[in-house]
């Protein structure tokens, strides 16, 4: 088993040299990025393990953009025909489609500005739908294990587990606006053999009993610190996020598939006159060394996969990460375009049904 420190040598050492070369050294002194990304733990994150990276080979500076992938969305929508709001974006997938589909980001990118593109699996790389991938996580039930041991509860094997007596008030399941709307695309699946059929959800929530709806993180985070809540529908990458709880993390079956795919990507935006060095941004971010530490201390799956078969040999890692081929694609991944076009019809049928 290699310890933390072990692992961490072995992947830098594995990607150091990825750096050598691969841009001019302060050849863009002076400039500034404008990067649009999650806020809070996430930039704090951002701010010691790729910033460093990235100063160090070009020169340049951050200037970070908090928002959620909808409000950025929004603001870029805002902006059309103008000087873009801000060189480059992190989106989650659903929201990418969206944007690569108004042509409001750059999805085409330059291998020789991103040689770590390289180490990413094909279809995490850039395509018409999306720049590529920067982090991923695995997405179902969590659950804190002794308080489960505790009550008597049943460990989750499946979605509807979660409609346990025992678990009412106690389970947290995201709000239709929140950022993951494919949990709901694969509860429908499950429901009504139709990703794209919200009746399927409608039904599922309407089975829970007193379910706590959460719309962002830190109001998630305040809730389940105060052991208010004992299982909710969220990621792996949340399990480092409460140290000192046993927190499990189960994959229930989707159809064919277990587990849900949630993809984070990263593209210049459209018409930024910094293409380039956001491309160097992008490269910094997937590197070994930060990719390294994504998963040793934000616990999200690295989606340099250098790094994720580095991070599998550690059985404290080896669950967070998507190492191999085979577990990316045992996991439920929906059709965004599908899911897209009838998200309007989702979020009215919510506000009807749950919020009521």
């Amino acid at each position: 088993m290699l310890t933390r420190r072990e692992f961490t040598i072995a992947a830098l050492a594995a990607g150091g040299c990825a750096f050598i070369g691969s841009a001019k050294a302060q050849s863009y002194a002076g400039q500034t990025l404008r990067f649009a990304t999650y806020g809070g733990t996430w930039q704090g994150w951002i701010a010691d393990s790729v910033e460093p990276i990235f100063r160090a080979r070009t020169g340049a500076t951050i200037q970070y953009v908090p928002g959620v992938p909808v409000q950025h969305l929004s603001t870029m929508v805002a902006a059309r025909g103008q000087q873009p709001p801000f060189d480059v974006v992190s989106l989650t997938d659903d929201v990418a489609y969206e944007a690569a589909s108004q042509g409001l980001i750059q999805t085409k990118v330059d291998a020789k500005l991103i040689p770590n593109l390289s180490k990413l699996p094909s279809a995490w790389r850039e395509n018409q739908f999306h720049g590529p991938a920067d982090f991923a996580s695995l997405a179902g039930i969590l659950y804190d294990a002794d308080k489960f041991q505790a009550e008597g509860i049943p460990i989750p094997t499946d979605w509807d587990s979660l409609s346990q007596p025992k678990l009412a008030g106690r389970i947290a399941i995201p709000d239709i606006t929140f950022t993951y709307k494919q949990f709901y695309a694969a509860i429908n699946l499950l429901k009504k053999g139709d990703e794209t059929n919200f009746d399927g959800s409608i039904e599922w929530v309407k089975s829970l009993k007193n379910p706590i709806i959460f719309s962002d993180f830190p109001t998630l985070q305040t809730r389940f610190n105060s052991g208010e809540i004992w299982a909710l529908v969220g990621l792996s990458g949340y399990i480092n996020r409460w140290p000192g709880r046993n927190i499990k993390l189960v994959l229930p079956p989707v159809a064919n598939k277990r587990g849900i795919l949630v993809l984070s990507t990263i593209a210049p935006t459209h018409g930024t006159p910094k293409a380039e060095l956001a491309q160097l941004w992008i490269d910094s971010f997937i590197s070994d060394e930060a990719q390294t530490s994504l998963v040793t201390k934000f616990g999200y799956a690295p989606v340099n996969m250098d790094v994720a078969r580095t991070a599998a040999q550690d059985p404290r890692l080896k669950p967070l990460v998507l190492s191999d081929l085979d577990q990316i694609n045992a996991l439920y991944d929906p059709d965004w375009g599908k899911v897209n076009a009838v998200y309007p019809e989702w979020i009215d049928k919510w506000n009807r049904a749950v919020r009521n």
